[in-house]
C-alpha cells in the first residue's frame, strides 16, 4: 500500500509530513527533496526508492523530478517535445519528452 505520512528529519527535530500535501519531489543525490507549499524538506532516500512508495497521483516528469498531479494547474509545450508543467502555486517543472505521455495519460484518465 502507499505511504499516506513521511517522516523527515532535522536535527533534533522530526516533521510528519502527509505525502498528499508534497506539491513535487527533486533528487539529490542519495537524499530527496521536498516542496510543500515554500518549504523544502530533506529526506535521506534516493527519489527511486521513494518513487515506489508514493500514492498513484505522484508521476515522474524526469529523471530527477516527480510531481503531485492535483497540483497541476497549466502545461504549456517546450521545443524538442519537452513540457513546461506549472503548478497551483506558481512553481515551473520541465517535463522531458520521455516522460510526457505518462504525465498525459495520468491527467487524462485522473479527470
Amino acid at each position: 500500500a502507499p505511504i499516506e505520512r513521511l517522516t523527515v528529519r532535522s536535527g533534533k527535530r522530526i516533521t510528519i509530513l502527509k505525502t498528499a500535501d508534497i506539491d513535487w519531489l527533486r533528487a539529490a543525490d542519495n537524499y530527496t527533496e521536498l516542496h510543500v507549499g515554500n518549504v523544502t524538506h530533506l529526506l535521506r532516500m534516493t527519489i527511486g526508492a521513494l518513487a515506489t512508495q508514493l500514492p498513484p497521483q505522484f508521476v515522474r516528469i524526469s529523471r530527477s523530478l516527480l510531481v503531485n498531479v492535483t497540483r497541476i494547474s497549466e502545461i504549456r509545450p517546450k521545443s524538442h517535445g519537452d513540457c513546461l508543467v506549472i503548478l497551483e502555486n506558481g512553481t515551473s517543472l520541465t517535463a522531458s519528452r520521455s516522460h510526457r505521455q505518462q504525465l498525459m495519460k495520468l491527467l487524462n484518465n485522473s479527470r
